[in-house]
């Protein structure tokens, strides 16, 4: 048995005993242990559950990230090697990476620390403090609250094998903050919110404070706009959730990596962001193929889904069909999109032509058909090469009886 296996085993021992030894008041007598009663209650049972969280983070980075994060590693390196011999390259292609500074789970750990430090503040002052009726009833609260969607995030992580060092950190941070924040609205009330007291339950607000700490944050943010007079944004950034397959769970991932609007996702390098997220590399392209063409289109992608164009390949390829001829059927595709989307058909066909020579577009299409996309040459260049062919090895010659052209091989010689 390896070392990790042995202390994976002995943390998840120590978590059992742990319940035990605090749920139950040992007596000592004459050197003999016997049980005397047990004192285990509903407040001071969250400090065996504060410890939960963190020992499942070890656990699964001694034990299950580690052999993943290899296969990642060698995936990813004959992936910038492909990407080095390809044709296409961008100006900073070719630097030399840097490789990851360890491979322990050492930041992982850390960060695990960090979050059980946060529970376990809010264990002991729900299990040693008369805080109800206090503003320290904000802080149990909005913990409980938080240790919740840890806890929920955290099952969807490991489901997703993307349980990261970042994730435990930036909860270990949110959930301070959602404490913080609890400790606040039980102090001065929850009117900062723009909330009617009496029409909620107090408690309930701060649990869900912790809970959705995201959320509240945001509210807080659009009340101090309006009180201190700041403009809205013009932009609107587009949520990820708008790529299909993409839920909460994914959205919250790439948001760690700096990845939190459809703009970030459309201009984000694949091979980066599967080192990082440790995501299948078939998903990642396509998300970043459906992000650009969501980019260009906005909030109207939903109806160019409906006519089967989820994304920028779709699109291409469907504009490369469509200029071989006015009348056909891809080109009546074209035209029902452009209705359907309120859009003019020149500016659909002007983003088509965009993203044909877009790097991100063809890059996204050769990962997923294990080949380079070839172009079909508009009218504008088939037609010179057409006239020059027919002219050097055909000759035009007046029929007879009629003003129509004979076209005869030209002979060799004449």
């Amino acid at each position: 048995m390896k070392i990790r296996d042995q202390v994976a085993y002995a943390l998840s021992a120590v978590l059992v005993v742990f319940a035990i030894v605090y749920a139950v008041d040992w007596h000592i007598g004459d050197l003999k242990f016997w049980t005397y009663h047990v004192t285990l209650g509903g407040s001071e049972a969250f400090l065996f559950l504060a410890l939960v969280p963190g020992f499942i983070a070890i656990v699964y980075h001694l034990v299950t990230v580690r052999d993943r994060r290899d296969q990642n590693l060698a995936d990813m390196k004959l992936y910038f090697e492909w990407l080095d011999e390809r044709a296409a390259k961008r100006e900073h292609q070719g630097r030399k990476r840097v490789p990851p500074s360890t491979k322990t789970p050492i930041s992982a750990n850390a960060a695990t620390l960090l979050l059980t430090a946060v529970f376990l503040f809010v264990a002991i002052i729900a299990a040693y403090t008369s805080w109800k009726g206090t503003p320290l009833a904000g802080i149990v609260y909005a913990g409980l609250g938080a240790y919740s969607a840890v806890l929920y995030y955290m099952v969807a992580r490991l489901y997703a094998s993307a349980l990261s060092s970042r994730f435990l950190m930036a909860n270990a941070i949110g959930s301070a903050s959602a404490v913080a924040m609890g400790w606040v609205f039980a102090s001065v009330g929850v009117s900062i919110l723009n909330v009617d007291p009496k029409s909620y339950n107090l408690a309930t607000l701060l649990y869900l404070t912790g809970l959705f700490h995201k959320w509240a944050f945001d509210a807080l943010r659009r009340r101090a706009r309006k009180l201190f007079g700041q403009p809205e944004p013009e932009s609107v950034e587009l949520p990820l959730d708008t790529v299909e397959g993409i839920d909460d769970v994914h959205a919250d991932l790439l948001t760690e990596y700096g990845v939190s609007t459809v703009q970030h996702l459309a201009t984000a390098e694949p091979g980066e962001l599967c080192e990082r997220t440790l995501l299948p590399m078939d998903r990642v392209s396509d998300w970043i193929d459906q992000a650009i063409l969501i980019a260009h289109f906005k909030k109207q992608i939903v109806p160019a889904r409906s006519l089967g164009i989820r994304g920028s390949i779709d699109l291409v390829m469907i504009y490369d069909r469509a200029i071989v001829s006015a009348d056909n059927a891809m080109s009546k595709l074209l035209d029902s999109l452009a209705e359907k989307t309120s859009m003019p058909r020149a500016a659909i066909d002007s983003i088509a032509i965009k993203l044909r020579d877009d790097y991100s577009v063809n890059l996204c299409y050769a990962l997923q058909e294990g080949k380079e996309y070839e172009k079909t040459p508009a009218p504008d260049i088939v037609a010179p090469g057409v006239a020059q062919e027919l002219s050097t090895r055909y000759d035009f010659v007046n029929a007879q009886g009629n003003t129509q052209f004979e076209i005869k091989k030209r002979v060799s010689g004449t």
